[in-house]
């Protein structure tokens, strides 16, 4: 993974997410982007990113909006696509892995726990992200990553 782009509307989540990351993967090449119509634009100029991690909730378009457009698009069906979002709620983690995201990660609270899970998802083997994606559906539904 050589590029990692995080789309969030919360400048204190892409501030820590950006620290977080830096701080594991020194030589990453992060952008980071604050609502979906950005990074749609960006998708369609520059070459997709190594691994993109995208918030739910954001202005504009959401997170699963993002998915379904990414989605529809055959030179994107394969970038890894990981949800970051601070929800629960798993009617937002089924629907996020039925539109085709790869990874559902519960945004921690703690600085550490972030560290933590970012040094756990860049360990994945990201060859085959459908793997990962398989790997989350246990007992008959899609559950967030576990790795703290």
């Amino acid at each position: 993974m050589k590029t990692i782009w995080i789309t969030d509307d919360d400048p204190d989540d892409l501030l820590f997410f950006q620290d977080a990351l830096l701080e594991i993967y020194p030589s990453a090449h992060l952008t980071t982007l604050s609502n979906g119509d950005d990074l749609l634009d960006k998708l369609s100029t520059l070459p997709a990113p190594d691994l993109l991690f995208l918030d739910i909730s954001m202005p504009l378009k959401s997170g699963h909006d993002c998915v379904k457009e990414i989605r529809s698009k055959n030179q994107f069906r394969s970038l890894p696509i990981v949800i970051y979002s601070s929800s629960p709620n798993p009617l937002d983690i089924t629907y996020s892995y039925g539109l085709g995201a790869n990874l559902y990660l519960r945004k921690p609270l703690r600085y550490d726990d972030i560290v933590l899970l970012l040094k756990k998802v860049l360990q994945l083997e990201w060859s085959n992200p459908q793997d990962i994606t398989n790997k989350q559906f246990v007992d008959g539904n899609y559950v967030p990553f576990a790795a703290l």
